[in-house]
């Protein structure tokens, strides 16, 4: 039985201002590099949105927006650094002509919002080019100061943006450049010295570090917010579960059981039924009659919480709870004996939608079956005659009085006044003597 779904979140183009308060940014204010790049981040889907994207995509086109934007300024620093550093022309001359590369291709995605993959394949093509052309310029792997690690770019976002298989792919294609810019001849750029070689070498690492870093901040944040996300729908579905099952047993689905059913020895059962609902509610609106059960069970409710009985179900306009059950106690018949007292006097004492209304209220105590139900819209319910009993003492008892059987009589003590109230005909037992609940004793 699943206790919870799968929580796939659509984004609004707009981010609500608490998805910015989780982010630790108050609007209006930003006091720190993290901040800024978390603003960017936040506006960078709603450029190429549309309305039936998923999750997945919201993703995916942020990174594209996000890499693309970066890369430029990446890059164009990155051929700038390496210029006044002394690598040669044709290389830095292949790093500018890339970042305009990128900044066609965002531009262009931004403007007609379609063709993400294409987007991608191509800032990450173009990586790969630059990449192998650096190393094989310069004369290699040493030589161009660590330059292919460029190349690893392409499939660490193809991974994060198109799952394993593609990444797979272009982590082929980046060892394949790799091994053809290491092993092929030089091409005749004149030999580096060391200290071009040593700045080529801080470029390269400052520049793959720092973009992997905000990289990967992105999708950690990304993470977050999935979890965060998940969490709320987690608690949210535990409290819809809690209002429909008692404590005990959700903890127990939620361990794994697949079949809950106990027995109890001792329980009691209470039904309470409207007297003359069907003529009164022929008289009623049906949002007027909702409106009325609802007011009238949510008083029940209170007072179910308050004695620790457990609400079964409604049915209609009647209301089953039970004692001593999922937990065992020994005073079940007692405490619902209090609350049936307590729903008359509160019957008495006021009107519903500016109608009287009164119960019939019926009692019995005896050993029960208990248990989950049904995969769909389930429900904890109660079996065995005790149950069947105490429905019939209801059926056959009066408006406003509390009927119980002898069962029910014998577990409970000389606190209650209670008079015999004849025999009633129940179904499968024969005439069977009841008693009615008059209120507590004086003495």
């Amino acid at each position: 039985m699943s206790l919870h779904r799968d929580v796939v979140a659509r984004s609004n183009v707009r981010r609500p201002d608490i998805d910015r308060q989780r982010a630790g940014i108050v609007p209006g204010t930003v006091t720190s590099l993290r901040e800024r790049a978390i603003r960017f981040l936040d506006r960078a889907y709603p450029l190429v949105a549309s309305e039936d994207d998923t999750e997945r995509d919201r993703i995916a086109k942020s990174l594209t927006v996000v890499l693309g934007t970066g890369g430029v300024l990446m890059t164009s620093m990155t051929a700038t650094m390496a210029l006044l550093v002394g690598v040669p022309t044709p290389f830095v001359i292949a790093l500018y002509a890339y970042a305009a590369l990128l900044l066609v291709t965002v531009g262009v995605f931004v403007l007609v919002k379609q063709g993400m993959g294409t987007a991608i394949a191509v800032m990450m093509g173009g990586n790969l080019v630059v990449s192998w052309f650096g190393t094989w310029y310069q004369g290699g792997a040493a030589e161009s100061g660590a330059n292919v690690l460029w190349g690893i770019l392409a499939p660490i976002v193809a991974l994060l943006a198109f799952g394993r298989r593609i990444g797979l792919w272009w982590f082929a294609v980046y060892l394949a450049t790799l091994s053809w810019a290491i092993f092929l001849p030089r091409a005749g750029a004149p030999e580096p010295s060391e200290s071009l070689v040593v700045g080529n070498f801080a470029i390269v690492l400052l520049g793959v570090t720092t973009f992997l870093f905000f990289l990967f901040m992105y999708f950690v944040r990304e993470r977050d917010r999935a979890q965060d996300d998940a969490d709320r729908e987690r608690a949210r579905s535990d409290a819809l579960l809690l209002n429909i099952l008692p404590d005990e047993i959700v903890a127990r689905l939620k361990d794994g059981e697949r079949v809950i059913a106990d027995r109890f020895d001792e329980a009691t059962v209470l039904f309470a039924d409207i007297a003359d609902f069907t003529p009164m509610s022929a008289t009623m609106e049906p949002d007027e009659l909702v409106e009325l059960l609802n007011e009238v069970f949510t008083e029940f409710d209170t007072l179910a919480n308050r004695y620790g009985v457990e609400k079964i179900k409604t049915i209609g306009d009647a209301y089953m709870v039970a004692a001593g059950v999922p937990t065992p106690r020994p005073d079940h018949a007692e405490v619902l004996t209090e609350m049936a007292l307590e729903i008359n006097a509160l019957m008495a004492s006021r009107q519903f939608l500016g109608r009287n209304i009164t119960f019939r209220i019926g009692i019995n105590s005896g050993p029960v079956v208990a248990g989950v139900i049904g995969e769909q819209k389930f429900i904890y319910d109660l079996w065995g005659d005790a149950v069947n009993v105490a429905s019939r003492m209801e059926s056959h008892g009066q408006a406003g009085r509390i009927q119980i059987t002898g069962s029910t009589r014998d577990r409970l003590d000389d606190r209650y006044e209670i008079v015999p109230g004849g025999t009633v005909d129940v179904k499968g037992k024969g005439p069977t003597a009841v008693f009615f609940v008059e209120g507590r004793s004086e003495s």
